[in-house]
């Protein structure tokens, strides 16, 4: 039985316009189609992005900044369960979904991403592509190589050999796929095939950009207690706010809002830590029903982060046991183990560029201050589906 290496290339880059995007005419706010049967799978990848977050957190060095793209890596699993045979497709299907959902439903969810949310606002660039990379000895199974093309618009390699032209290869796909934001994400041919592999570039202009001339340095406090002196953007905002004893959260919406960046920052008395650990999906939906709209006066640090190569033991450490793919070559059971993920990220004053317990009290202001000068939360989403797309902190600078 061979061990087999998922990967997820993902770019979130700096923007090259700069403009403010009012004409709401020209870009109209466009809910995304979801399938009847699909729409519970929001639920299921938001969960999953809390989750993998709180394992980046605890796998990287102590006060490190993380970024992760949970829609990435639940679209590479969904890829890998249309390989497996029933009994290993139930364990995936129960951690995935808690086996409430079907492999059918599934495809039909990823793909309606996968094809509806590039079309959304013609301020965003959104993009997924998807590959399988296979040695020329490994027979594909029909069924599984239909699904993968059909649902995911996968590209299948059947050349796939461990050796620098290969690695050349994969390479490059990535970096054509997160238009050259990623140009070396695998340092050393994997061991072993198939080689899967989804790539997400993401670009987008805030609606509301931060004037560069308001741009000036302030003081933020790592989580270590450090104080550092970075540049922090500044404007006056109309957009969703909310505040509880322990954090307050603003959503700053991109283009024509179909896309937002969500910044969750707990006050001075909050461990980082604990509260990452703590702050999951139902508390985040619970924020975001209870926010209100306001004018909000933001001071949000310009930040950057590349997670270059991350490797994760996503069978352990995920809470399986094992993933195993009997249906996706012939004579084979693969095992899957590794998820290696590289994605950098660039907030700047005119958008974004990616190469992916509630409180009973809480205040919703007409006038508010979101001033993030210590570690925080960060996630983008897609307003309409709700679906998180990015998740991350910042810890330090």
């Amino acid at each position: 039985m061979k061990k087999k290496i998922l990967g997820i290339g993902l770019a979130l880059l700096p923007l090259i316009a700069a403009c403010d995007n009012d004409d709401s005419s020209n870009n109209p706010y466009t809910p995304v189609n979801l399938p009847t049967t699909t729409r519970g799978c929001v639920s299921d990848v938001n969960n999953f992005a809390f989750k993998i977050t709180r394992m980046a957190t605890k796998n990287i060095e102590d006060e490190a900044n993380v970024i992760v793209s949970p829609q990435s890596l639940f679209s590479v699993l969904a890829m890998i369960a249309n390989g497996q045979n029933q009994e290993e497709r139930a364990v995936l299907l129960e951690y995935l979904t808690d086996g409430s959902k079907s492999i059918e439903e599934l495809n039909a969810f990823c793909n309606a991403l996968r094809t509806q949310l590039p079309k959304l606002d013609k301020q965003t660039v959104y993009k997924e592509a998807n590959s399988i990379w296979f040695t020329p000895s490994q027979k594909v199974l029909t069924e599984f190589s239909r699904n993968v093309s059909d649902w995911y618009g996968a590209d299948l390699f059947n050349s796939y050999e461990k050796n620098d032209k290969e690695l050349q290869e994969i390479n490059s796909w990535v970096s054509s796929n997160t238009s050259g934001l990623i140009t070396n994400y695998l340092d050393e041919a994997p061991r072993f095939a198939p080689v899967v592999v989804n790539a997400l570039y993401f670009k987008s202009e805030w609606k509301k950009k931060f004037p560069k001339d308001r741009t000036a340095d302030a003081i933020f406090t790592n989580a270590d207690g450090d104080k550092v002196s970075v540049p922090f953007m500044n404007n006056v905002l109309d957009c969703p706010y909310y505040s509880n004893e322990k954090y307050e959260m603003g959503v700053l919406p991109y283009g024509n809002s179909n896309f937002e960046m969500c910044v969750v920052h707990p006050f001075a008395n909050q461990n980082f830590a604990e509260f990452v650990a703590s702050f999951d999906a139902e508390e985040f939906n619970e924020a975001l029903l209870r926010s209100g709209s306001a004018k909000v006066t933001v001071a949000l640090p310009k930040f950057k982060v590349d997670s270059s190569g991350s490797l994760f033991n996503i069978a352990s450490e995920l809470g399986l046991d094992e993933i195993y793919a009997s249906e996706m070559v012939a004579n084979e059971k693969i095992e899957f183990e590794y998820f290696t993920q590289s994605v950098r990220l660039e907030v700047d004053e005119d958008g974004t560029t990616v190469a992916a317990a509630s409180s009973s009290s809480g205040l919703i202001a007409n006038l508010a201050t979101l001033k993030v000068d210590s570690p925080f939360i960060y996630i983008i989403r897609e307003r309409s589906s709700g679906v998180i797309l990015i998740m991350g902190t910042i810890s330090k600078f």
